[in-house]
Order: structure tokens, then C-alpha cells, then sequence
């Protein structure tokens, strides 16, 4: 068994030294050893044997996951503990994203962030709570007072959870300034004897005019005993498809996944990525269903010329394209090698042969850049900038027919498709709809295949229209959502449960929106008069007051008032008893 202790000096060194050997053209070695940021820490997150279900780098939907997901059981209320001495800069409450989180500051610098918490440790969680109660609103993104809440390396600060997104479960995350730095790489020790797992190798067509064993389309290649061959006319690109598996059936990303052809190589290695400028590349790494079927661990290793995602590493200059495979006539055969590797020094390799030769028909033109587009179909307007795409794509504009209903919401134009619905983009697309005269809760609505969802808009009455930005294509029509939530209350416990480390007395109400969703900003309880802070739990569909310390015994009377995204509000009433 291996335990790995990071304690190797820091990443400026490497990337110094990568900068000048690409300058000098020289070819290095895909595989390296990770070069840790920080030192180890004084106390993990959990307790002993922490078992992760996730891991940095991962796509996340359109971003990439920024931390570690450790296992808690799929239990709430695991204690959390300081990594090392600090100070609590920041505490947040939320019933989406990180839910309950807070930031802790240590003193050489790193920023350990917890997500998904049950509750706070004291006296953060009367801080928070007074905030809360004082407002009347349960959202809260509190930056407090330097120094105010100091904590001691192994001390208790919190509880594992499930609120914001996902299962029971641990976010963890480091930072310094705006760099999510791997954890791995900061510090934490992770015990990993298993190595990465490589399922396929797609070889995909580069150009129109090029071949992948006599067709136009990507050809998955699975490993047997046998090195496979696959004849390529014209270009091609990789991707591939590894794993790391891990404890509890988590297949997580290996931190290095790499090839190595004709004395070049392209990698792909998860060390640090910006919240400021990085996120959106995650569209880009992976696939997506681009050239394969949609899988999660599918990466693309290419790179379009004049550009580098921060995870993609090449000898190849960053002004040509990186991972091109093309033919040459000196050697019409080429051995492809991937790999992928852990932390821990796991690594797997794989080969296969590639028979090259020219692209039938007359060859083709260079790709040039991207460029901006705008197009006007169906009655909306549509446009990008250049450097909202990764490369030079096609955008195909469709005016459909009108839409049929969806749940609460009413059609109210006919629809437009943006495609190709998988295309990776940089930037956002603004997308102009008309407004429609004397029509109320009416949205811009957008659906990338799982249905219709609101897109966030600001009103242009002097030229009549809403104004929507998304970072994905597809299809884009107007609905209008008339119809406010549907609430039912459920049982409120008699009893505090005094015993237990802190409370999860709770009234709840149980909520039914299938049109423009929740806006929890505007949603909240009044009980016995006085208006309470409501929690938007998204993934139980519940609207949720539980108050640091329950209510006095005896008889209480409340209302739960909700509101949509629309602007449609509801209200139900209700009473509970304590002991």
C-alpha cells in the first residue's frame, strides 16, 4: 500500500522550465512527477481513511470540478476539521451550489474551502444565523471581519451535508487568489493503490476531406492482446477515454492522460485551473459527444493553433495546432502511445498503429480563425464575438415550428435552433428576443436536450426586446409561466433533540414548480408574525425553515409564502406543536 505525501517543491519551477523547452524546441517526456504547491497538512478534512467519489479536473456540466468530493457514508453530520491554523474569512448559506460553505485562510496563504455542509460549528453558526434572521433571507455570502473567527489546526468547524447540489458529501477545495490549486498538490494525502484504466481510443476525422478507415467519422478503438490498426487518409485527433477508479464504484479522472507519437506529445494534466478564465475550457477538453458517444471521462487531447487550455501540455509551439496527427510520406506508419497515470505513480499504457496517407480528393484548406457570427431567424437575433470559440465552426441556424406545452409553460413564438448544440465556446452567445405586447410572465427560454429551462434576460424597451447570454447552443423560444407553485406542508417534529451536536428541528414544505423554477431570494416563512429565512432545498423540492434554536414549546402557526422565477407567488398555512 502507498501513501502519498506531497511535500515537493513548487509548480513555477516546472512551468520555467516547460516555457524554455518549448522555445528550444525540444521534445520532453509526457510522464512527469506532480510537483506540489504547498506542504502537507497538519489534519485532514475527515477523519481517518477518507475515501474520495471525486476528483480535480472532472467536468462538472459546463465547468470543470474544482476540488475533491469525499465520500461521508451518504451520511449527514460527519464533523469537519481545520487542515491548519486560521482564520475563517467567509461563510456562505445557499440552496444551490455549494449550499452551506465557508472559506478558511491559513497563515502561509492557502484557502481551504468546504461545500455542501449541514451546519456550522459555533460561533459561526450564531454569526450566521443572526444574519440570517435579521434579514429574513436564508441566501447570505458573508465576508467577516479579519481575525474574528481564528481556529486551531484539528479543530472541529462544521458538519458534512447534502445542501446546495448532490448527495451527502464533502466539497473540498484550495485556492490561492483567483487559482483553484489541486488538492493533491497542496498538501493533502491521498492512500491510492489502484491504477487509471483506459476503455477506448477514439481516432477522429480532422478535416472534411479526411478518412478514418475509409469513413468520415470517428473510429473507437477497445485494447486486446494485439496492437489495433487503423488507416487514416488525410488528418486525425485523439481522444481518450480513461478512468481512476477509486473505493464505491467512483470512477474518477486520472490526474495525467497523455500520447506520444513520432518523438512529440501532447498531455493533459489536472495541477490548477482559474476561476477567472479557465472554466468554460472544460467544454473544450471533453468531449461531449463530439466524436464519440457522450461519455464522462472522454478528453480530448488537441489543441486549435494560437491557444492552450491551462490543463493542455505540448512540446509542439503554442502557434501550430497541438495533437494533429497528419500524413507524412517518410512514415506512412506511426505507433500511437496513451497513457494515463495517478498521484500515486499508477500508470497504464496503451498502443496502436496508425497507416497514414494522403486525404482523398484535393487537400484542404488550413483552418482559419474563428470569427464572429450573427444571424436573425424566426424573429430572434443571435450573435457572438470571435473569441467567444475555441476554432474556426460552422453555426447553423433552424426556425422551427412553435413548441409544444411543458409543464406549467405556454408557448408563445416559434422556436429557433442554434447548432451544433455540443459546440465548445469560450464566451457567451447573446440570443434577442421580441417582447410581446401586453403579455405577462413571459421568459426566454433555452433546451440543450433535457428540457426547457429559463434563461436569465434584461429588457431592451427601447428596441422592444429581452436580451439573454448562455454559453450553450440549441433551442430558444418564448413561454410564458402563469401558474405559481403548488406547496404542501409536512409533519413537524414534536421533539428537539436536545442530545444531538446541533439542531435539524426543521418545517418543511413540500413544493411542485415545473415552469420558470424557484426563486428562493423571494421565498420565506412568517411564523407567529414575524418573517423567518426559508432554505430552497433544489434537489428534495422542499422550501425549508430551520432555525439554530426551535421555538419555544407550545403551539405555533405559520405561512410559507413561495415564488417563481416568473413573478408567481404562492402561500399555504400551517401550525405545529413542541414539547
Amino acid at each position: 500500500m502507498l501513501l502519498l505525501l506531497l511535500q515537493l517543491p513548487g509548480l513555477a519551477a516546472h512551468a520555467e522550465v516547460r516555457g524554455a523547452a518549448i522555445e528550444r524546441g525540444e521534445a520532453m517526456s509526457a510522464a512527469r512527477t506532480p510537483r506540489p504547491v504547498f506542504g502537507p497538512v497538519e489534519h485532514e478534512p475527515l477523519e481517518a481513511n477518507p475515501v474520495l467519489t471525486g476528483t480535480f479536473g472532472e467536468t462538472r456540466g459546463a465547468h470543470f470540478h474544482a476540488g475533491l468530493d469525499y465520500s461521508t457514508g451518504r451520511q449527514v453530520g460527519v464533523p469537519l476539521f481545520a487542515p491548519l491554523a486560521g482564520v475563517i474569512e467567509r461563510a456562505r448559506s445557499s440552496g444551490v451550489g455549494y449550499g452551506r460553505s465557508l472559506y478558511l485562510r491559513a497563515a502561509d496563504g492557502r484557502l481551504f474551502v468546504y461545500g455542501h455542509l449541514d451546519a456550522f460549528e459555533e460561533p459561526l453558526a450564531s454569526f450566521v444565523s443572526a444574519a440570517q434572521e435579521s434579514s429574513g433571507q436564508y441566501e447570505q455570502d458573508l465576508w467577516l471581519e479579519p481575525g474574528r473567527f481564528r481556529v486551531a489546526a484539528g479543530q472541529r468547524i462544521g458538519w458534512s451535508g447534502e445542501s446546495g447540489i448532490g448527495d451527502p458529501h464533502l466539497h473540498f477545495e484550495v485556492r490561492r487568489g483567483d487559482m483553484a490549486i489541486n488538492p493533491l498538490l497542496a498538501g493533502i494525502a491521498i492512500l491510492d493503490t489502484l491504477r487509471p484504466v483506459i476503455d477506448a481510443v477514439s481516432i477522429e476525422p480532422r478535416t472534411p476531406q479526411s478518412r478514418i478507415d475509409g469513413r468520415a467519422v470517428a473510429r473507437r478503438v477497445t485494447f486486446g492482446p494485439i496492437p489495433d490498426t487503423v488507416r487514416v487518409r488525410g488528418e486525425a485527433r485523439v481522444v481518450v477515454e480513461a478512468r481512476d477508479p477509486g473505493d464505491r464504484r467512483a470512477d474518477m479522472e486520472p490526474y495525467e492522460i497523455s500520447m506520444e507519437w513520432n518523438g512529440h506529445y501532447v498531455a493533459c494534466r489536472f495541477d490548477s485551473i482559474s476561476w477567472a478564465t479557465d472554466m468554460d475550457e472544460a467544454d473544450f477538453i471533453y468531449d461531449r459527444g463530439r466524436s464519440v458517444p457522450t461519455r464522462r471521462h472522454a478528453v480530448r487531447l488537441w489543441a486549435p493553433a494560437g491557444f492552450r487550455p491551462r490543463v493542455i501540455e505540448s512540446d509542439i509551439a503554442t502557434s501550430l495546432e497541438a495533437g494533429t496527427l497528419a500524413f507524412e510520406e517518410s512514415r506512412p506508419f506511426v505507433t500511437l502511445r496513451v497513457a494515463a497515470s495517478d498521484f500515486a505513480g499508477n500508470r497504464i499504457e496503451r498502443s496502436l498503429v496508425l497507416a497514414f496517407g494522403p486525404a482523398p480528393g484535393p487537400a484542404a484548406a488550413p483552418p482559419g480563425a474563428p470569427v464572429a457570427r450573427r444571424g436573425a431567424t424566426a424573429g430572434f437575433e443571435w450573435s457572438f464575438p470571435a473569441e467567444a470559440l475555441f476554432e474556426a465552426t460552422d453555426v447553423r441556424a433552424t426556425a422551427l415550428a412553435m413548441p409544444a406545452a411543458a409543464g406549467e409553460l405556454h408557448p408563445l413564438s416559434r422556436a429557433v435552433a442554434l447548432q451544433p448544440v455540443w459546440l465548445a465556446m469560450r464566451g457567451p452567445l447573446t440570443v434577442r428576443a421580441p417582447l410581446l405586447p401586453g403579455v405577462r410572465r413571459v421568459g426566454l427560454y433555452q433546451n440543450t436536450g433535457s428540457g426547457w429551462d429559463l434563461v436569465r434576460t434584461e429588457r431592451d424597451t427601447a428596441r422592444r426586446q429581452l436580451i439573454g447570454e448562455t454559453h450553450r447552443l440549441g433551442r430558444f423560444a418564448l413561454f410564458a409561466d402563469r401558474l405559481g407553485p403548488r406547496l404542501r406542508p409536512r409533519p413537524v417534529t414534536r421533539t428537539r433533540n436536545a442530545d444531538a451536536p446541533y439542531s435539524r428541528w426543521a418545517v418543511e414544505v413540500a413544493v411542485v414548480e415545473d415552469g420558470s423554477g424557484m426563486d428562493p431570494r423571494a421565498s420565506y416563512f412568517v411564523v407567529d408574525g414575524r418573517r423567518r429565512p426559508a432554505e430552497w432545498d433544489n434537489e428534495k423540492r422542499m422550501l425549508r425553515w430551520r432555525p439554530l434554536d426551535p421555538p419555544e414549546a407550545g403551539a405555533h402557526r405559520f405561512v410559507a409564502l413561495a415564488r417563481d422565477r416568473a413573478g408567481n407567488a404562492a402561500r399555504v398555512a400551517g401550525s405545529f406543536v413542541l414539547d
